[in-house]
């Protein structure tokens, strides 16, 4: 062994064999975590396919939460108005409520219909953007196992399967924030849209009770 040793510190010194042919061989040889990385690579995709479902609910959850307690605030607008009408007499004004009590209504239908609408485009772009990151996925675990069974160093295979996951993620975010931008602003749309119609409604219905008021102080006076 003191020979060996003897003659690579001269052949290093003497510049016969290069620095580098160490250097090599240390970067090259897998630590534990690399060479166990073949082994549960069909572990790792459990565990990504699960990812990707937990995705499908969190979509739906962010699609549907949206709409809910605006659909619930609409109702309750219209509910308010139609108790307000009820409570009149079988005159001009109540007509005019009932009409007011229409525009209400085909209001709150449009404002539903085109909300529902929203949702189901949204939902549509996440789940066609989350489909492609499942291909993309599959893909990825696909060939970091061709790698492995190829006898590829097990260390390039890994930084290479965490480098294309990543660029997966990146794509998927970039692809679903649009979808989602848009989705905010036509919500925020139609509920602005809703509560014009709802503030103009209940203006109006005021101003007939203040007018029925006045009138029926006129015939006290009389």
């Amino acid at each position: 062994m003191g020979k060996i040793k003897t003659i690579l510190a001269t052949a290093l010194i003497s510049g016969l064999l290069p620095i580098s042919a160490f250097a090599d061989n240390a970067t090259t040889t897998p630590n534990k975590k690399d060479r166990n990385f073949c082994q549960v690579l069909d572990k790792k995709y459990e565990g990504l396919v699960k990812k990707l479902e937990k995705q499908v609910k969190q979509n739906d959850k962010f699609a549907r939460g949206k709409i809910n307690e605006r659909i619930k605030s609409a109702d309750h607008d219209q509910k308010q108005i139609l108790k307000k009408v009820e409570k009149k007499g079988s005159d001009s004004a109540t007509t005019t409520a009932q009409q007011l009590t229409a525009t209400t209504t085909a209001a709150t239908e449009k404002f539903k219909t085109e909300l529902q609408k929203a949702v189901t485009d949204l939902q549509n772009a996440l789940k066609s953007a989350l489909d492609t990151k499942a291909t993309t996925t599959k893909a990825i675990v696909d060939k970091a196992k061709a790698d492995c069974a190829a006898g590829k160093n097990p260390s390039e295979v890994r930084t290479e399967y965490h480098n294309a996951l990543k660029a997966a993620n990146d794509a998927y975010k970039s692809a679903t924030k649009p979808a989602k931008e848009a989705f905010s602003a036509i919500v925020k749309q139609l509920v602005s849209a809703r509560k014009a119609t709802v503030k103009e409604v209940r203006e109006q219905l005021k101003a007939l009770r203040e007018a029925k008021e006045d009138d029926e102080d006129e015939d006290d006076d009389d």
